[in-house]
């Protein structure tokens, strides 16, 4: 079985072995999913699809039990602002991601991974900023 949605936080992660409880926003869904699975480097705004099946908790109660977790690319302007500010790019806090989504759009990917000297260009990102996220990438 699937499920699919977006990372609205991380209740629990493991940093020895990934083990993760995220809070997720399925479309069409009030109310929000608990996954619990394994993964490394999840962020907050991130769309994932994940392979599990349902469960029942005895304490939390229904869950999604992920046995494989895969995280899509951003594809629009919140989610990709939500993916830049979630701290994952060194460098790039709200301020950064705002600038950056309003000069390259949803190309703002291509340029960081293709052209990232581009974002010098941009009022408020010095070398030192540049540096922090081009060693990120």
């Amino acid at each position: 079985m699937q499920l699919e949605g977006q990372v609205r936080s991380l209740i629990y992660h493991n940093e020895d072995n990934g083990f993760s409880i995220i809070s997720v926003k399925e479309k069409n869904k009030k109310e929000l999913t608990t996954v619990t699975g394994y993964c490394f480097n999840l962020f907050q705004g991130e769309k994932i699809i994940c392979e599990g099946e349902w469960k029942n908790h005895k304490i939390h109660k229904e869950q999604f039990e992920a046995t494989k977790i895969h995280v899509k690319e951003p594809d629009d302007l919140e989610n990709i602002y939500l993916y830049l500010s979630s701290g994952l790019l060194k460098g790039i806090g709200s301020s950064i991601a705002k600038k950056l989504i309003k000069r390259f759009g949803v190309d703002v990917f291509e340029v960081l991974d293709k052209n990232p000297e581009e974002i010098l260009l941009i009022n408020g990102i010095g070398q030192n900023t540049y540096e922090k996220i081009v060693s990120s990438l």
